[in-house]
């Protein structure tokens, strides 16, 4: 009996250290869990890849118990960014990753991506997507005999385009001051070729670049040189800035600015119609793909007695010249007659030394003024009547106050004369951004003219009084005068 309790003793011993072993090995570096990339951004028509590449893998010789794949990690345990997006994934072991279900996340369609990854760290790469991720690691542990990964969330390097104005409308003549802001996309080590980041700015027909572009880019390395902006030698409206392909990567999330200043022209368009001017960043995405994104500007100028938006028929009268009217026989109602030709001079000061713009009246006695700045006071003097007519020569302040909307369309503006508000227009606007309508009140400010055939005597019946009495007394001191001679002569 003795003799069978220890061969059960020695079994049970036995059984225990196997079970321990089984116990220690149960997880090794062959064992997989189950890793996730969260969050990937979805877009309709593309086809985005996840891949995991192994950079680092256990190592029970070594004292962090890790070894790099790379030769590029200094700390096997905490690789920085810069680490990550200099690996080059050439030769590594890869192991693409599985698409999960679609998701809401904001405003964004997003799925979550798996592999069965052994232990180790692993960088992530997004491929077939307009958005550049930044360089992620996902590691996956063995730790007590067991094996866990650690997830990571997909954070898009977005790169962005804002550009702006110093003011919303301007004078014909005056300078615009534009500012362009573009922020470098953090691009990974997938990226082995030229990345491409350039940026290109049209300017429409009613705006003349200065020739004064200057570029900077914030965090500039030594060794690394700003780009200078290029005029198309074809269109002289057509600027682009090109960076280099080294310098873009080696300044992840540096913000590039652009500023010059541009003349509004003849050329252009007025009231609810703007003038644009759109900065363009093409950039690269994938490895073999770029993709677009832009911003535009609108600048106005203002016209008296012009087209109300685009190419219609809406044109008001702001503006109107006629004689002091005819009372008809038959009621009281007077008719006034429009008149051609009377000339007009728009000024900038209340005295009328510094003219802006010289306007005649046309057939129908309007007078069309072009590019007037918002919310500056004007002074409008006649400055030669029209043949057979008294000059009136009364100033007449002019002032327009537009109203924009947050994104800087124009929403509505006033024309005050003679310090009255004598006309609004109101736009609607489709989903599109384009004027579909212009609501119009006010019956613009009538300045008249006398006949000189016409003109009243001044001071009635008693001026008549006062004449003859004057000629009467002057008869009288010529006679005087004579009679004085006479009695002298003698």
């Amino acid at each position: 009996m003795s003799k069978i309790k220890k061969v059960l003793a020695m079994l049970l011993a036995l059984a225990m250290v196997l079970g321990t072993t089984l116990t220690a090995f149960a997880a090794d570096e062959t064992t997989e869990a189950n890793a996730k990339v969260s969050a990937i951004r979805q877009e309709e028509g593309k086809t985005v890849s996840v891949t995991a590449y192994k950079i680092v893998e256990l190592d029970r010789t070594s004292l962090t118990g890790y070894k790099d794949l790379t030769g590029n990690i200094a700390d096997v345990t905490k690789p920085t960014t810069a680490e990550l997006r200099a690996i080059d994934t050439t030769g590594l072991s890869s192991k693409p990753m599985t698409k999960g279900q679609d998701y809401s996340k904001g405003s964004y369609k997003v799925a979550d991506y798996t592999a069965n990854l052994t232990p180790g760290m692993y960088l992530i790469v997004v491929t077939g997507t307009t958005f550049v991720y930044n360089p992620m690691a996902l590691s996956v542990n063995l730790q007590n005999g067991e094996v866990s990964s650690t997830d990571t969330v997909a954070k898009p390097s977005e790169p962005t385009i804002v550009k702006e104005a110093d003011q919303p409308d301007v004078e014909i003549g005056k300078d615009v001051k534009f500012t362009i802001e573009a922020t470098i996309p953090s691009y990974g080590p997938e990226y082995t070729g030229d990345v491409t980041f350039e940026i290109t700015d049209r300017l429409s027909d009613g705006l003349d670049y200065n020739n004064d572009a200057s570029v900077e880019v914030t965090g500039l390395k030594d060794g690394y040189t700003k780009p200078t902006v290029q005029q198309d030698a074809q269109n002289a409206r057509l600027l682009t800035v090109t960076f280099d392909s080294e310098m873009i990567k080696n300044h992840p999330g540096e913000i590039v600015t652009i500023t010059y200043t541009a003349e509004v022209n003849e050329n252009a368009v007025t009231n609810f119609n703007p003038n644009t001017n759109t900065a363009e960043l093409e950039y690269s995405n994938s490895p073999d793909n770029t993709t677009k994104k832009d911003s535009t500007t609108k600048t106005y100028t203002f016209e008296l007695d012009g087209l109300a938006w685009g190419s219609t028929t809406d044109r008001y009268e702001d503006i109107f010249k006629t004689d002091d009217g005819t009372k008809t026989e038959s009621s009281e109602e007077i008719n006034y007659a429009r008149l051609q030709g009377a000339e007009f001079g728009l000024f900038t000061d209340e005295a009328c030394k510094n003219l802006f713009k010289s306007a005649v009246t046309d057939e129908n006695g309007r007078l069309n003024i072009k590019g007037l700045d918002g919310d500056v006071k004007y002074y409008l003097k006649e400055t030669k009547a029209p043949t057979g007519f008294q000059l009136n020569d009364v100033v007449v302040p002019v002032l327009v106050e537009p109203t924009y909307e947050e994104d800087g369309t124009l929403k509505s503006y006033t024309i005050s004369i003679g310090g009255n508000v004598t006309t609004t227009y109101v736009a609607e606007y489709s989903k599109e951004g384009t004027v579909t309508k212009v609501d119009h009140t006010g019956d613009g400010y009538q300045f008249k003219n006398t006949k000189l055939s016409s003109l009243p005597s001044t001071g009635g019946i008693g001026t008549t009084i006062f004449t003859i009495g004057g000629c009467l007394i002057m008869i009288v001191a010529a006679g005087l005068f004579f009679a004085s001679r006479r009695k002298s002569a003698k």
